[in-house]
């Protein structure tokens, strides 16, 4: 039998193998190639680390057994991998890209390991809403640095670990935008904090604030289109779920009279924010409709294979849309991942609304990648993949939320 010393210390380590895989934090500008590098081994490490405990601890080796579909989810993940794999290689693709390409896949492993590290007694919830506000405050603070400080201090600046966790984007006017790299986990404070302003009393408090900084982190200091649209579908999921529900007066006339005003600036302005998202007047959407129009001239029904060459549009083995990537790929079989995603995005927003918990929006909030990915190839991102497993937890019961009423 364990014991409780060692128990306890195996909780802690598995907590911060846990952390530091899901947060991205060990992340250093070395480049991309490197940086994904240290991802994939940290992962294995974690792996491996909860499989020896195991041994070595004589605990026995849990298999999940839940008679739901969700649990099989991973399982068709893999297939699709291998069918992918299959399929680069009847067609001759590059070896080294067909290894590397969408290899996040692999990452739904942790489904059946993490069972063994105890996830229940993590007090993940409050881990997730405590990352997520930290990536926003470094991403903050990366937007500072970037654009209004010396170039001296900036150099330096980029040499901090943790800190210097951030891509830098293209001008934009008179500033560059910043997104960190697991920028993905930002939702979640901002759904959090949302369900706690349409729960609690009066306009004007904490919560609000909150929610502003938030959007003006995505609108302003990402400025990316995803994300965007991450923020305006969580906001109306969320409020959805309180339709019905008692939820202050107060808040539900300042949402729909600043609904109410944003459609008729709109209409005066002649505007359209959610068409300007995918605008091809903006400089990337215009690449991406480049590779969209290639795709579809070339597409085939059982599609080309990972590793499939792109050289024909500048590109390697992967193009920028996700799902358009994933059907020239594999063909008819990515309509198995979309209709997943569709399914895990539905459960999700039953979840938020029958558990009527802050932390219940984590599921619907995480899921956000699948906004992200109409503009990035992220579909299959190693933490994007971590974080839907995660998501898989909730939805079967394996993470129970607690009542807590803290807010990020």
């Amino acid at each position: 039998m364990i014991n409780a010393k060692v128990k306890r210390n195996y909780k802690v380590i598995t907590t911060i193998f846990f952390a530091l895989v899901l947060s991205n934090v060990l992340v250093i500008k070395q480049g991309v190639e490197v940086t994904w590098q240290i991802y994939y081994l940290l992962e294995a490490a974690f792996i491996l680390f909860i499989i020896l405990t195991n041994l070595f601890s004589n605990r026995g080796w849990v298999i999940i057994r839940v008679k739901n579909s969700l649990s099989i989810i991973p399982i068709l993940m893999f297939f699709i991998w291998g069918y992918g794999i299959v399929r680069g290689l009847i067609n001759g693709n590059y070896i080294g890209y067909i290894i590397k390409n969408n290899a996040g896949i692999l990452i739904y492993i942790f489904f059946y390991v993490l069972i063994n590290a105890d996830i229940k007694m993590i007090n993940i919830s409050k881990l997730l809403e405590d990352f997520s506000s930290l990536i926003i405050i470094i991403t903050f603070i990366g937007f500072v640095i970037i654009n209004y400080a010396p170039l001296h201090m900036i150099s330096k600046y980029l040499e901090i670990p943790i800190l210097n966790c951030i891509q830098i984007g293209s001008a934009i006017g008179k500033y560059q935008p910043v997104l960190h790299y697991g920028r993905d986990l930002i939702y979640i404070c901002y759904g959090c904090t949302l369900w706690d302003f349409l729960d609690g009393k009066g306009i004007v408090n904490k919560n609000l604030f909150k929610l502003l900084f938030v959007i003006f982190v995505v609108f302003v200091v990402m400025k990316s289109g995803g994300a965007e649209l991450a923020i305006i579908m969580n906001t109306i999921f969320i409020v959805l779920s309180f339709v019905g529900k008692k939820m202050d007066r107060k808040n539900l006339l300042l949402i729909f009279s600043s609904l109410l005003i944003g459609i008729t600036y709109f209409i005066y302005k002649n505007i359209n924010p959610f068409l300007s998202i995918f605008s091809k007047a903006d400089a990337g959407n215009s690449v991406r409709y480049n590779q969209i129009d290639y795709c579809i001239k070339n597409m085939t029904f059982l599609g080309k294979g990972f590793g499939v060459d792109f050289s024909d549009i500048g590109r390697k083995y992967m193009i920028e849309i996700s799902y358009i990537d994933l059907l020239y790929k594999i063909g008819v079989f990515a309509i198995i991942v979309f209709v997943i995603h569709l399914i895990t995005v539905f459960k999700a927003f039953i979840y938020m609304k029958t558990n009527h918990n802050r932390y219940a929006v984590i599921p619907i909030c995480s899921m956000s990648f699948l906004y992200t990915s109409l503009g990035n190839n992220g579909l299959f991102h190693n933490n994007n993949v971590l974080i839907n497993v995660i998501v898989l937890y909730y939805l079967l019961g394996i993470i129970r939320i607690k009542n807590q009423k803290n807010s990020c």
